[in-house]
């Protein structure tokens, strides 16, 4: 889903002439972005039940329901959303009123929530996104850059998350000039006043909320740099060597400089009986940011993936029973046994103490929802979770292929 979050909700009057007020729009936007459409791009502007009908439909054409449901597992099991949450309402009600608007490339044509008819006024700028998302797709083939994960064996979601980032960050740049070049300052001061007013939505749960944000604020970040760098034509440059992990998102200038994230080859655990496997996926240094974030502060969690360099990991199952095996690299073995110390740390906080820890290098914790096993060879490390301390021991040092 490509799509412009709401921490907004202005008001004005649409004009008559909205024809005439869209093509100026999508001039001005053509300007700034240095791209020029190539075949027309049909908008609609929705109330808000149809609007968020039209993003229902979006997210159930991207994310079907068994990847709700493996959603769920996952993010509970991070402790990333509570047992009594329900991610598919998280996704279907929650997001749904964070969006503002959307492009759908199969249809080209792009929508905007316009209650009270504010997309042609202080939320114009919605419109010069959204249009971004179409010249995009018009020139770098947004299905073609964002493949379907949910087909793919060996998932990489964390690149989808970057080049995520790199599309909403180019549209993000190109809104902020937008209004920097077109809005008066009492319009602007409007515009401020609606971002700072927030969305009428529930509140998200936090690692759902900064999940969601990065694509644009990092991504926003990311587009900055390349644009400072080269203007337009530097962003148009990424489309042709896409970022391929969310640490060059978080890094534009180890993007800049070549840096590309370790493979961690292992898609499987073995040895482990009737336990089935439910994913093989990428976390990436976003995943790893938040699982320590999520209980510990910002800073030391960006001081810690700081020296990320790749993982990958595997969810599994058997019964009502959830295992996991996190494999990572990071920079040196110093930087792997931080790591280890800040997810330690993170999970005391997650229980408030009530965990038992023995060794130091493996380290199990026990905690009241089973057991962690952590290990650090050289500068990988091995972190599993299971039912139980046996079971995470015996996953944490299973042989992979």
């Amino acid at each position: 889903m490509l799509a412009v979050p709401v921490r907004s909700a202005g008001a004005s009057s649409q004009p008559r002439t909205a024809a005439a007020e869209i093509a100026q729009i999508e001039q001005a936007t053509e300007a700034i972005r240095l791209l020029v459409h190539k075949r027309p791009v049909r908008v609609a502007f929705d109330r808000s039940p149809a609007f968020d009908a039209t993003v229902r439909a979006d997210f159930r054409r991207s994310t079907p329901e068994s990847q709700i449901t493996l959603g769920q597992k996952e993010l509970v099991f991070l402790g990333w959303i509570k047992k009594t949450d329900s991610y598919h309402q998280i996704v279907y009600q929650g997001l749904t009123k964070q969006v503002l608007g959307l492009y759908e490339p199969s249809q080209h044509a792009l929508y905007v929530r316009s209650d009270n008819n504010e997309a042609l006024g202080i939320r114009r700028d919605a419109i010069a996104h959204e249009y971004t998302h179409a010249l995009q797709d018009q020139y770098f083939n947004l299905v073609k850059l964002q493949p379907d994960q949910n087909k793919i064996t060996y998932r990489n979601s964390d690149r989808v998350t970057a080049v995520h980032a790199l599309t909403e960050g180019d549209a993000v740049t190109t809104q902020l000039l937008f209004i920097a070049r077109h809005y008066s300052p009492s319009e602007y001061q409007q515009w401020v006043k609606a971002q700072q007013a927030g969305s009428n939505g529930s509140p998200l749960p936090k690692a759902i909320y900064r999940d969601f944000y990065f694509a644009y604020d990092d991504g926003l970040n990311f587009a900055e740099r390349l644009y400072l760098k080269g203007g337009m034509l530097a962003i148009n440059r990424a489309y042709y060597r896409l970022p391929q992990s969310t640490y060059e998102i978080m890094h534009p200038t180890a993007y800049l400089g070549g840096w590309k994230p370790a493979i961690v080859s292992m898609h499987r655990v073995k040895g482990l009986g009737s336990w089935k496997q439910l994913d093989d996926d990428v976390m990436g240094a976003l995943g790893y940011k938040l699982m320590i974030w999520q209980y510990l502060d910002k800073a030391l969690a960006t001081r810690i993936t700081n020296a990320y360099r790749g993982d990958r990991y595997v969810f599994l199952e058997d019964g009502k029973q959830d295992a996991a095996l996190f494999r990572s690299e990071w920079t040196d073995s110093g930087a792997a046994r931080r790591a280890r110390d800040a997810l330690v740390e993170s999970l005391r906080r997650r229980y408030n103490g009530r965990v038992t820890v023995k060794g130091l290098n493996p380290e199990t914790m026990t905690t009241p929802d089973g057991a962690a096993f952590l290990q650090v060879t050289g500068n990988r490390l091995n972190l599993a979770i299971g039912p139980s301390s046996v079971l995470a021991r015996q996953v944490g040092t299973a042989r992979t292929q």
